[in-house]
């Protein structure tokens, strides 16, 4: 058939986490899809239908699928047919979107999906201005979201490599792992940007401070991960986040968003305190913090985890 002449060729990845049978089904599915909504008038049911095909692998693979990562030589128990996870995921979200539509005030509601970045979202919405921006940025850990793409990416044909998934994905995204950054051959400066001491000088100086002390913590470990390249670039990536949001905010509307903090190495860095106080910095009213629950207690066994406390957070700020 034409969907076993497709897995023939798919990269080794998805060979590994998936038995030849469930893989040919899965692309079957992904092929029939294509075929009854080919047009793009018809787009939108299609993405439905692909969304659905995507929220399925993962539980269709027989690899162990944890945050974000994927784990080819750990196997499940056992393998969930991959007709049977699309179908399950397909009926659960008609039930959901059914149970939505039902109980709106406002039946003629309408949403819209733009791709955009978050850093130039005055460039996007120059005339539009809203009541409320509502996010969870990557929290700064070192988890490469790019790679939680991999598996998917593969399956759908948008791209065969990690450098595929670099140019792709990983080169777009917010700083937030080490696998973002090159190291610079030079210190001819710091590695805080200008823009974070533009915005709050008391934090761009405690900034500095614990980017040196990740500099030379980075030394004392075999791994020298790029911890310290990895914050400044984060906190130069979140103000310039934090400056276009403002800009397409309505006077008394609030920016809120999910946060951790994080101890790369040990350096506690307190991301929503320090977001916080940069926004005040940049012409925001205020901020108020509320943790909503700890985080890291799974990893308290591993000798190689950091003993700080860290926390989830929902920060709010107010324009």
């Amino acid at each position: 058939s034409e969907a076993r002449k497709i897995v023939k060729n798919l990269p080794e990845l998805l060979h590994k986490c998936f038995s030849s049978e469930n893989l040919t089904k899965l692309i079957a599915v992904r092929e029939t899809i294509r075929s009854i909504w080919p047009s793009s008038e018809q787009v939108g049911v299609r993405d439905f239908f692909e969304l659905a095909l995507t929220a399925a692998l993962r539980r269709a693979s027989t690899a162990k699928t944890g945050w974000p990562y994927i784990s080819p030589n750990h196997r499940k128990a056992s393998e969930v047919d991959g007709l049977l996870a699309f179908g399950t995921q397909a009926r659960l979200m008609i039930h959901d979107l059914s149970t939505v539509t039902a109980s709106l005030a406002f039946q003629d509601a309408k949403t819209e999906i733009l791709e955009c970045d978050a850093r130039l979202l005055d460039m996007y919405f120059s005339k539009l201005r809203f009541h409320i921006a509502i996010t969870s940025p990557p929290y700064l850990n070192n988890y490469d979201y790019a790679d939680r793409t991999r598996l998917e990416m593969y399956f759908f044909g948008q791209a065969k490599s990690w450098k595929d998934i670099t140019t792709t994905v990983r080169q777009r995204l917010i700083t937030a792992a080490t696998t973002q950054v090159t190291r610079p051959k030079s210190r001819g400066g710091e590695l805080v940007d200008i823009s974070i001491r533009t915005a709050n000088a008391d934090i761009h100086q405690k900034l500095v401070k614990a980017v040196s002390q990740l500099g030379r913590e980075r030394l004392r470990h075999g791994g020298k991960k790029d911890y310290d390249v990895m914050a400044a670039e984060y906190f130069r990536d979140m103000v310039a986040v934090l400056t276009a949001t403002k800009n397409v905010l309505l006077p008394g509307a609030a920016f809120v968003l999910v946060v951790g903090d994080s101890a790369p190495y040990g350096v506690h860095i307190p991301t929503e305190r320090w977001l916080g106080e940069l926004a005040v910095g940049l012409g925001y009213r205020g901020y108020e913090m509320e943790q909503i629950r700890a985080r890291g207690g799974k990893w308290s066994a591993n000798p190689q985890r950091h003993s700080v406390p860290l926390r989830e957070s929902i920060l709010t700020i107010w324009v």
